[in-house]
């Protein structure tokens, strides 16, 4: 006896490409062309489901690709077959009442000699969902109204998270996180030469990232890309990002950054802000490499005569490499204001496992 897959019972339909209805006529579009798709969850009989506010995952293909199996069994060569590739638009948009629509631009490196494309779709809504496609539509030729653009992408590059800073410490397996922005929209199709979203460790080989990417909720003018890195060698490391607009507008970012092994505590870049130190107290924030570990943290403030005038203790599980938000008052444990001066102070860090590392450092009291 097999087992049945466990496919949604509703499905997501399309109801307009362009103000044109699904049904009376395919639609062509092409290169640089704006487009707006309209269309709505229904349940297993085609009834709109006015009750689903949830959210719609459309995926916009170009043509079919005509690609070759890789033979690995070393038969009397590859067998060929055509499937989804190329992906011109995908990302995530709101469903109210059972209706959604979104809209983006054709990037220019699509196939031009008009063929069938195809848009498919996941929704969901808490523990409902749906699925579905279309292929009432063709891809091909270049717009006549397409708007004038040669700036590229704008790209903001972290590792792990958006607290990460240039030249910050990880550990051998960093999780490239980069913010894309572009008015016209970003080019992930896969099918100009050289035109792919890459990312580059140290000037070697590239990872093509396209399928990586996805638009942000609503927009085709943001997205994010996130790729794990695996078994980094420690050490300095540089990552480049380059990626290109619809309209094959290019640009580059970088990030610096050192790998330490995860066995050792690691701390750097502990500082108090502000320093020096105000009415209104300071913050202590450090870098590490101990992600998603449960860390014990310990923090002593000492006068110029090394007695301890504050001591604070709590537990972090930070999701990146840096913690922030430590705040001390300025005052002792008890509450008294202390003198104008010269301060230091000494951050412990403990894992679970007994490993540990610690750093010191100045400040200045000014209250």
């Amino acid at each position: 006896m097999a087992l049945e897959f466990a496919t949604p019972q509703a499905e997501v339909r399309t109801s307009e490409v362009n103000a044109l209805p699904i049904d009376a006529v395919a639609d062509t579009l092409s290169a640089l062309e704006y487009v707006e798709v309209k269309g709505y969850v229904a349940d297993a009989a085609g009834n709109p489901m006015t009750d689903f506010n949830g959210f719609v995952y459309p995926t916009v293909y170009d043509q079919r690709s005509e690609v070759t199996t890789l033979n690995n069994d070393g038969g009397n060569g590859g067998v060929p077959y055509s499937e989804w590739r190329n992906r011109i638009y995908t990302g995530a948009v709101r469903a109210e009442e059972g209706v959604f629509s979104f809209d983006f631009i054709v990037p220019r490196d699509i196939a031009y000699a008009p063929a069938r494309g195809r848009i498919s779709y996941y929704a969901v809504d808490g523990e409902r969902d749906a699925h579905g496609y279309t292929e009432d539509l063709f891809i091909g030729g270049v717009s006549e109204d397409a708007v004038l653009d040669n700036v590229g992408p704008d790209i903001e590059l972290y590792l792990n998270d958006t607290s990460f800073v240039n030249g910050g410490t990880t550990d051998p397996n960093p999780v490239l996180f980069a913010r894309l922005r572009d008015d016209q929209g970003l080019n992930t199709v896969g099918n100009g030469i050289g035109h792919d979203l890459k990312a580059t460790l140290d000037g070697g080989t590239s990872v093509v990232l396209n399928e990586f990417y996805a638009s942000d909720l609503d927009t085709y003018q943001s997205g994010r890309v996130v790729y794990p890195f695996r078994d980094l060698e420690e050490g300095p490391h540089t990552l480049e990002l380059k990626a290109w607009d619809v309209h094959n507008n290019s640009a580059k970012a970088s990030l610096d950054f050192v790998v330490v092994s995860d066995l050792n505590v690691f701390l750097d870049n502990v500082i108090n802000y502000p320093n020096p130190v105000g009415s209104q107290g300071t913050t202590f924030r450090f870098d590490h490499n101990q992600a998603c570990v449960d860390l014990g943290l310990e923090l002593h403030i000492y006068d110029s005569r090394g007695t301890v005038v504050w001591h604070g203790e709590r537990n972090e599980t930070p999701a990146g490499y840096r913690v922030d938000g430590w705040n001390w008052s300025g005052e002792s444990n008890q509450g008294a204001a202390l003198g104008q001066g010269t301060y230091l102070y000494r951050l412990d860090v403990r894992t679970p496992e007994g490993r540990q590392a610690s750093q010191t450092g100045r400040l200045v009291l000014l209250h």
